[in-house]
C-alpha cells in the first residue's frame, strides 16, 4: 500500500504543497514590497538632502578657496 498511495493521499499532498507555495509567494512579495518601499524612501527623502548638503559644501569651498583652487 505504501508503494501505491491512494488518490486521497496524493490529493492531500498536492493541497499541502499548494498552500506552501502560496505562503512562499506571499512572503517573497512582502519582502520585495518592503525593499521597494525602503528604496523609494531613500531615493526621494534622503538622497535630495544629501545632494543639497553636498552642493552646499561645494559652494562654501568655492567661495573660501582664496587664490589657489584645488578641485580635488
Amino acid at each position: 500500500m505504501a508503494m501505491n498511495p491512494s488518490w486521497i493521499g496524493r490529493l492531500l499532498t498536492w493541497i499541502v504543497i499548494a498552500f506552501l507555495v502560496i505562503a512562499a509567494v506571499k512572503v517573497s512579495f512582502a519582502v520585495v514590497g518592503v525593499l521597494t518601499g525602503v528604496a523609494f524612501f531613500f531615493l526621494f527623502t534622503v538622497a535630495p538632502l544629501v545632494l543639497v548638503g553636498w552642493l552646499a559644501v561645494k559652494v562654501v569651498r568655492y567661495f573660501l578657496r582664496g587664490d589657489e583652487y584645488d578641485p580635488a
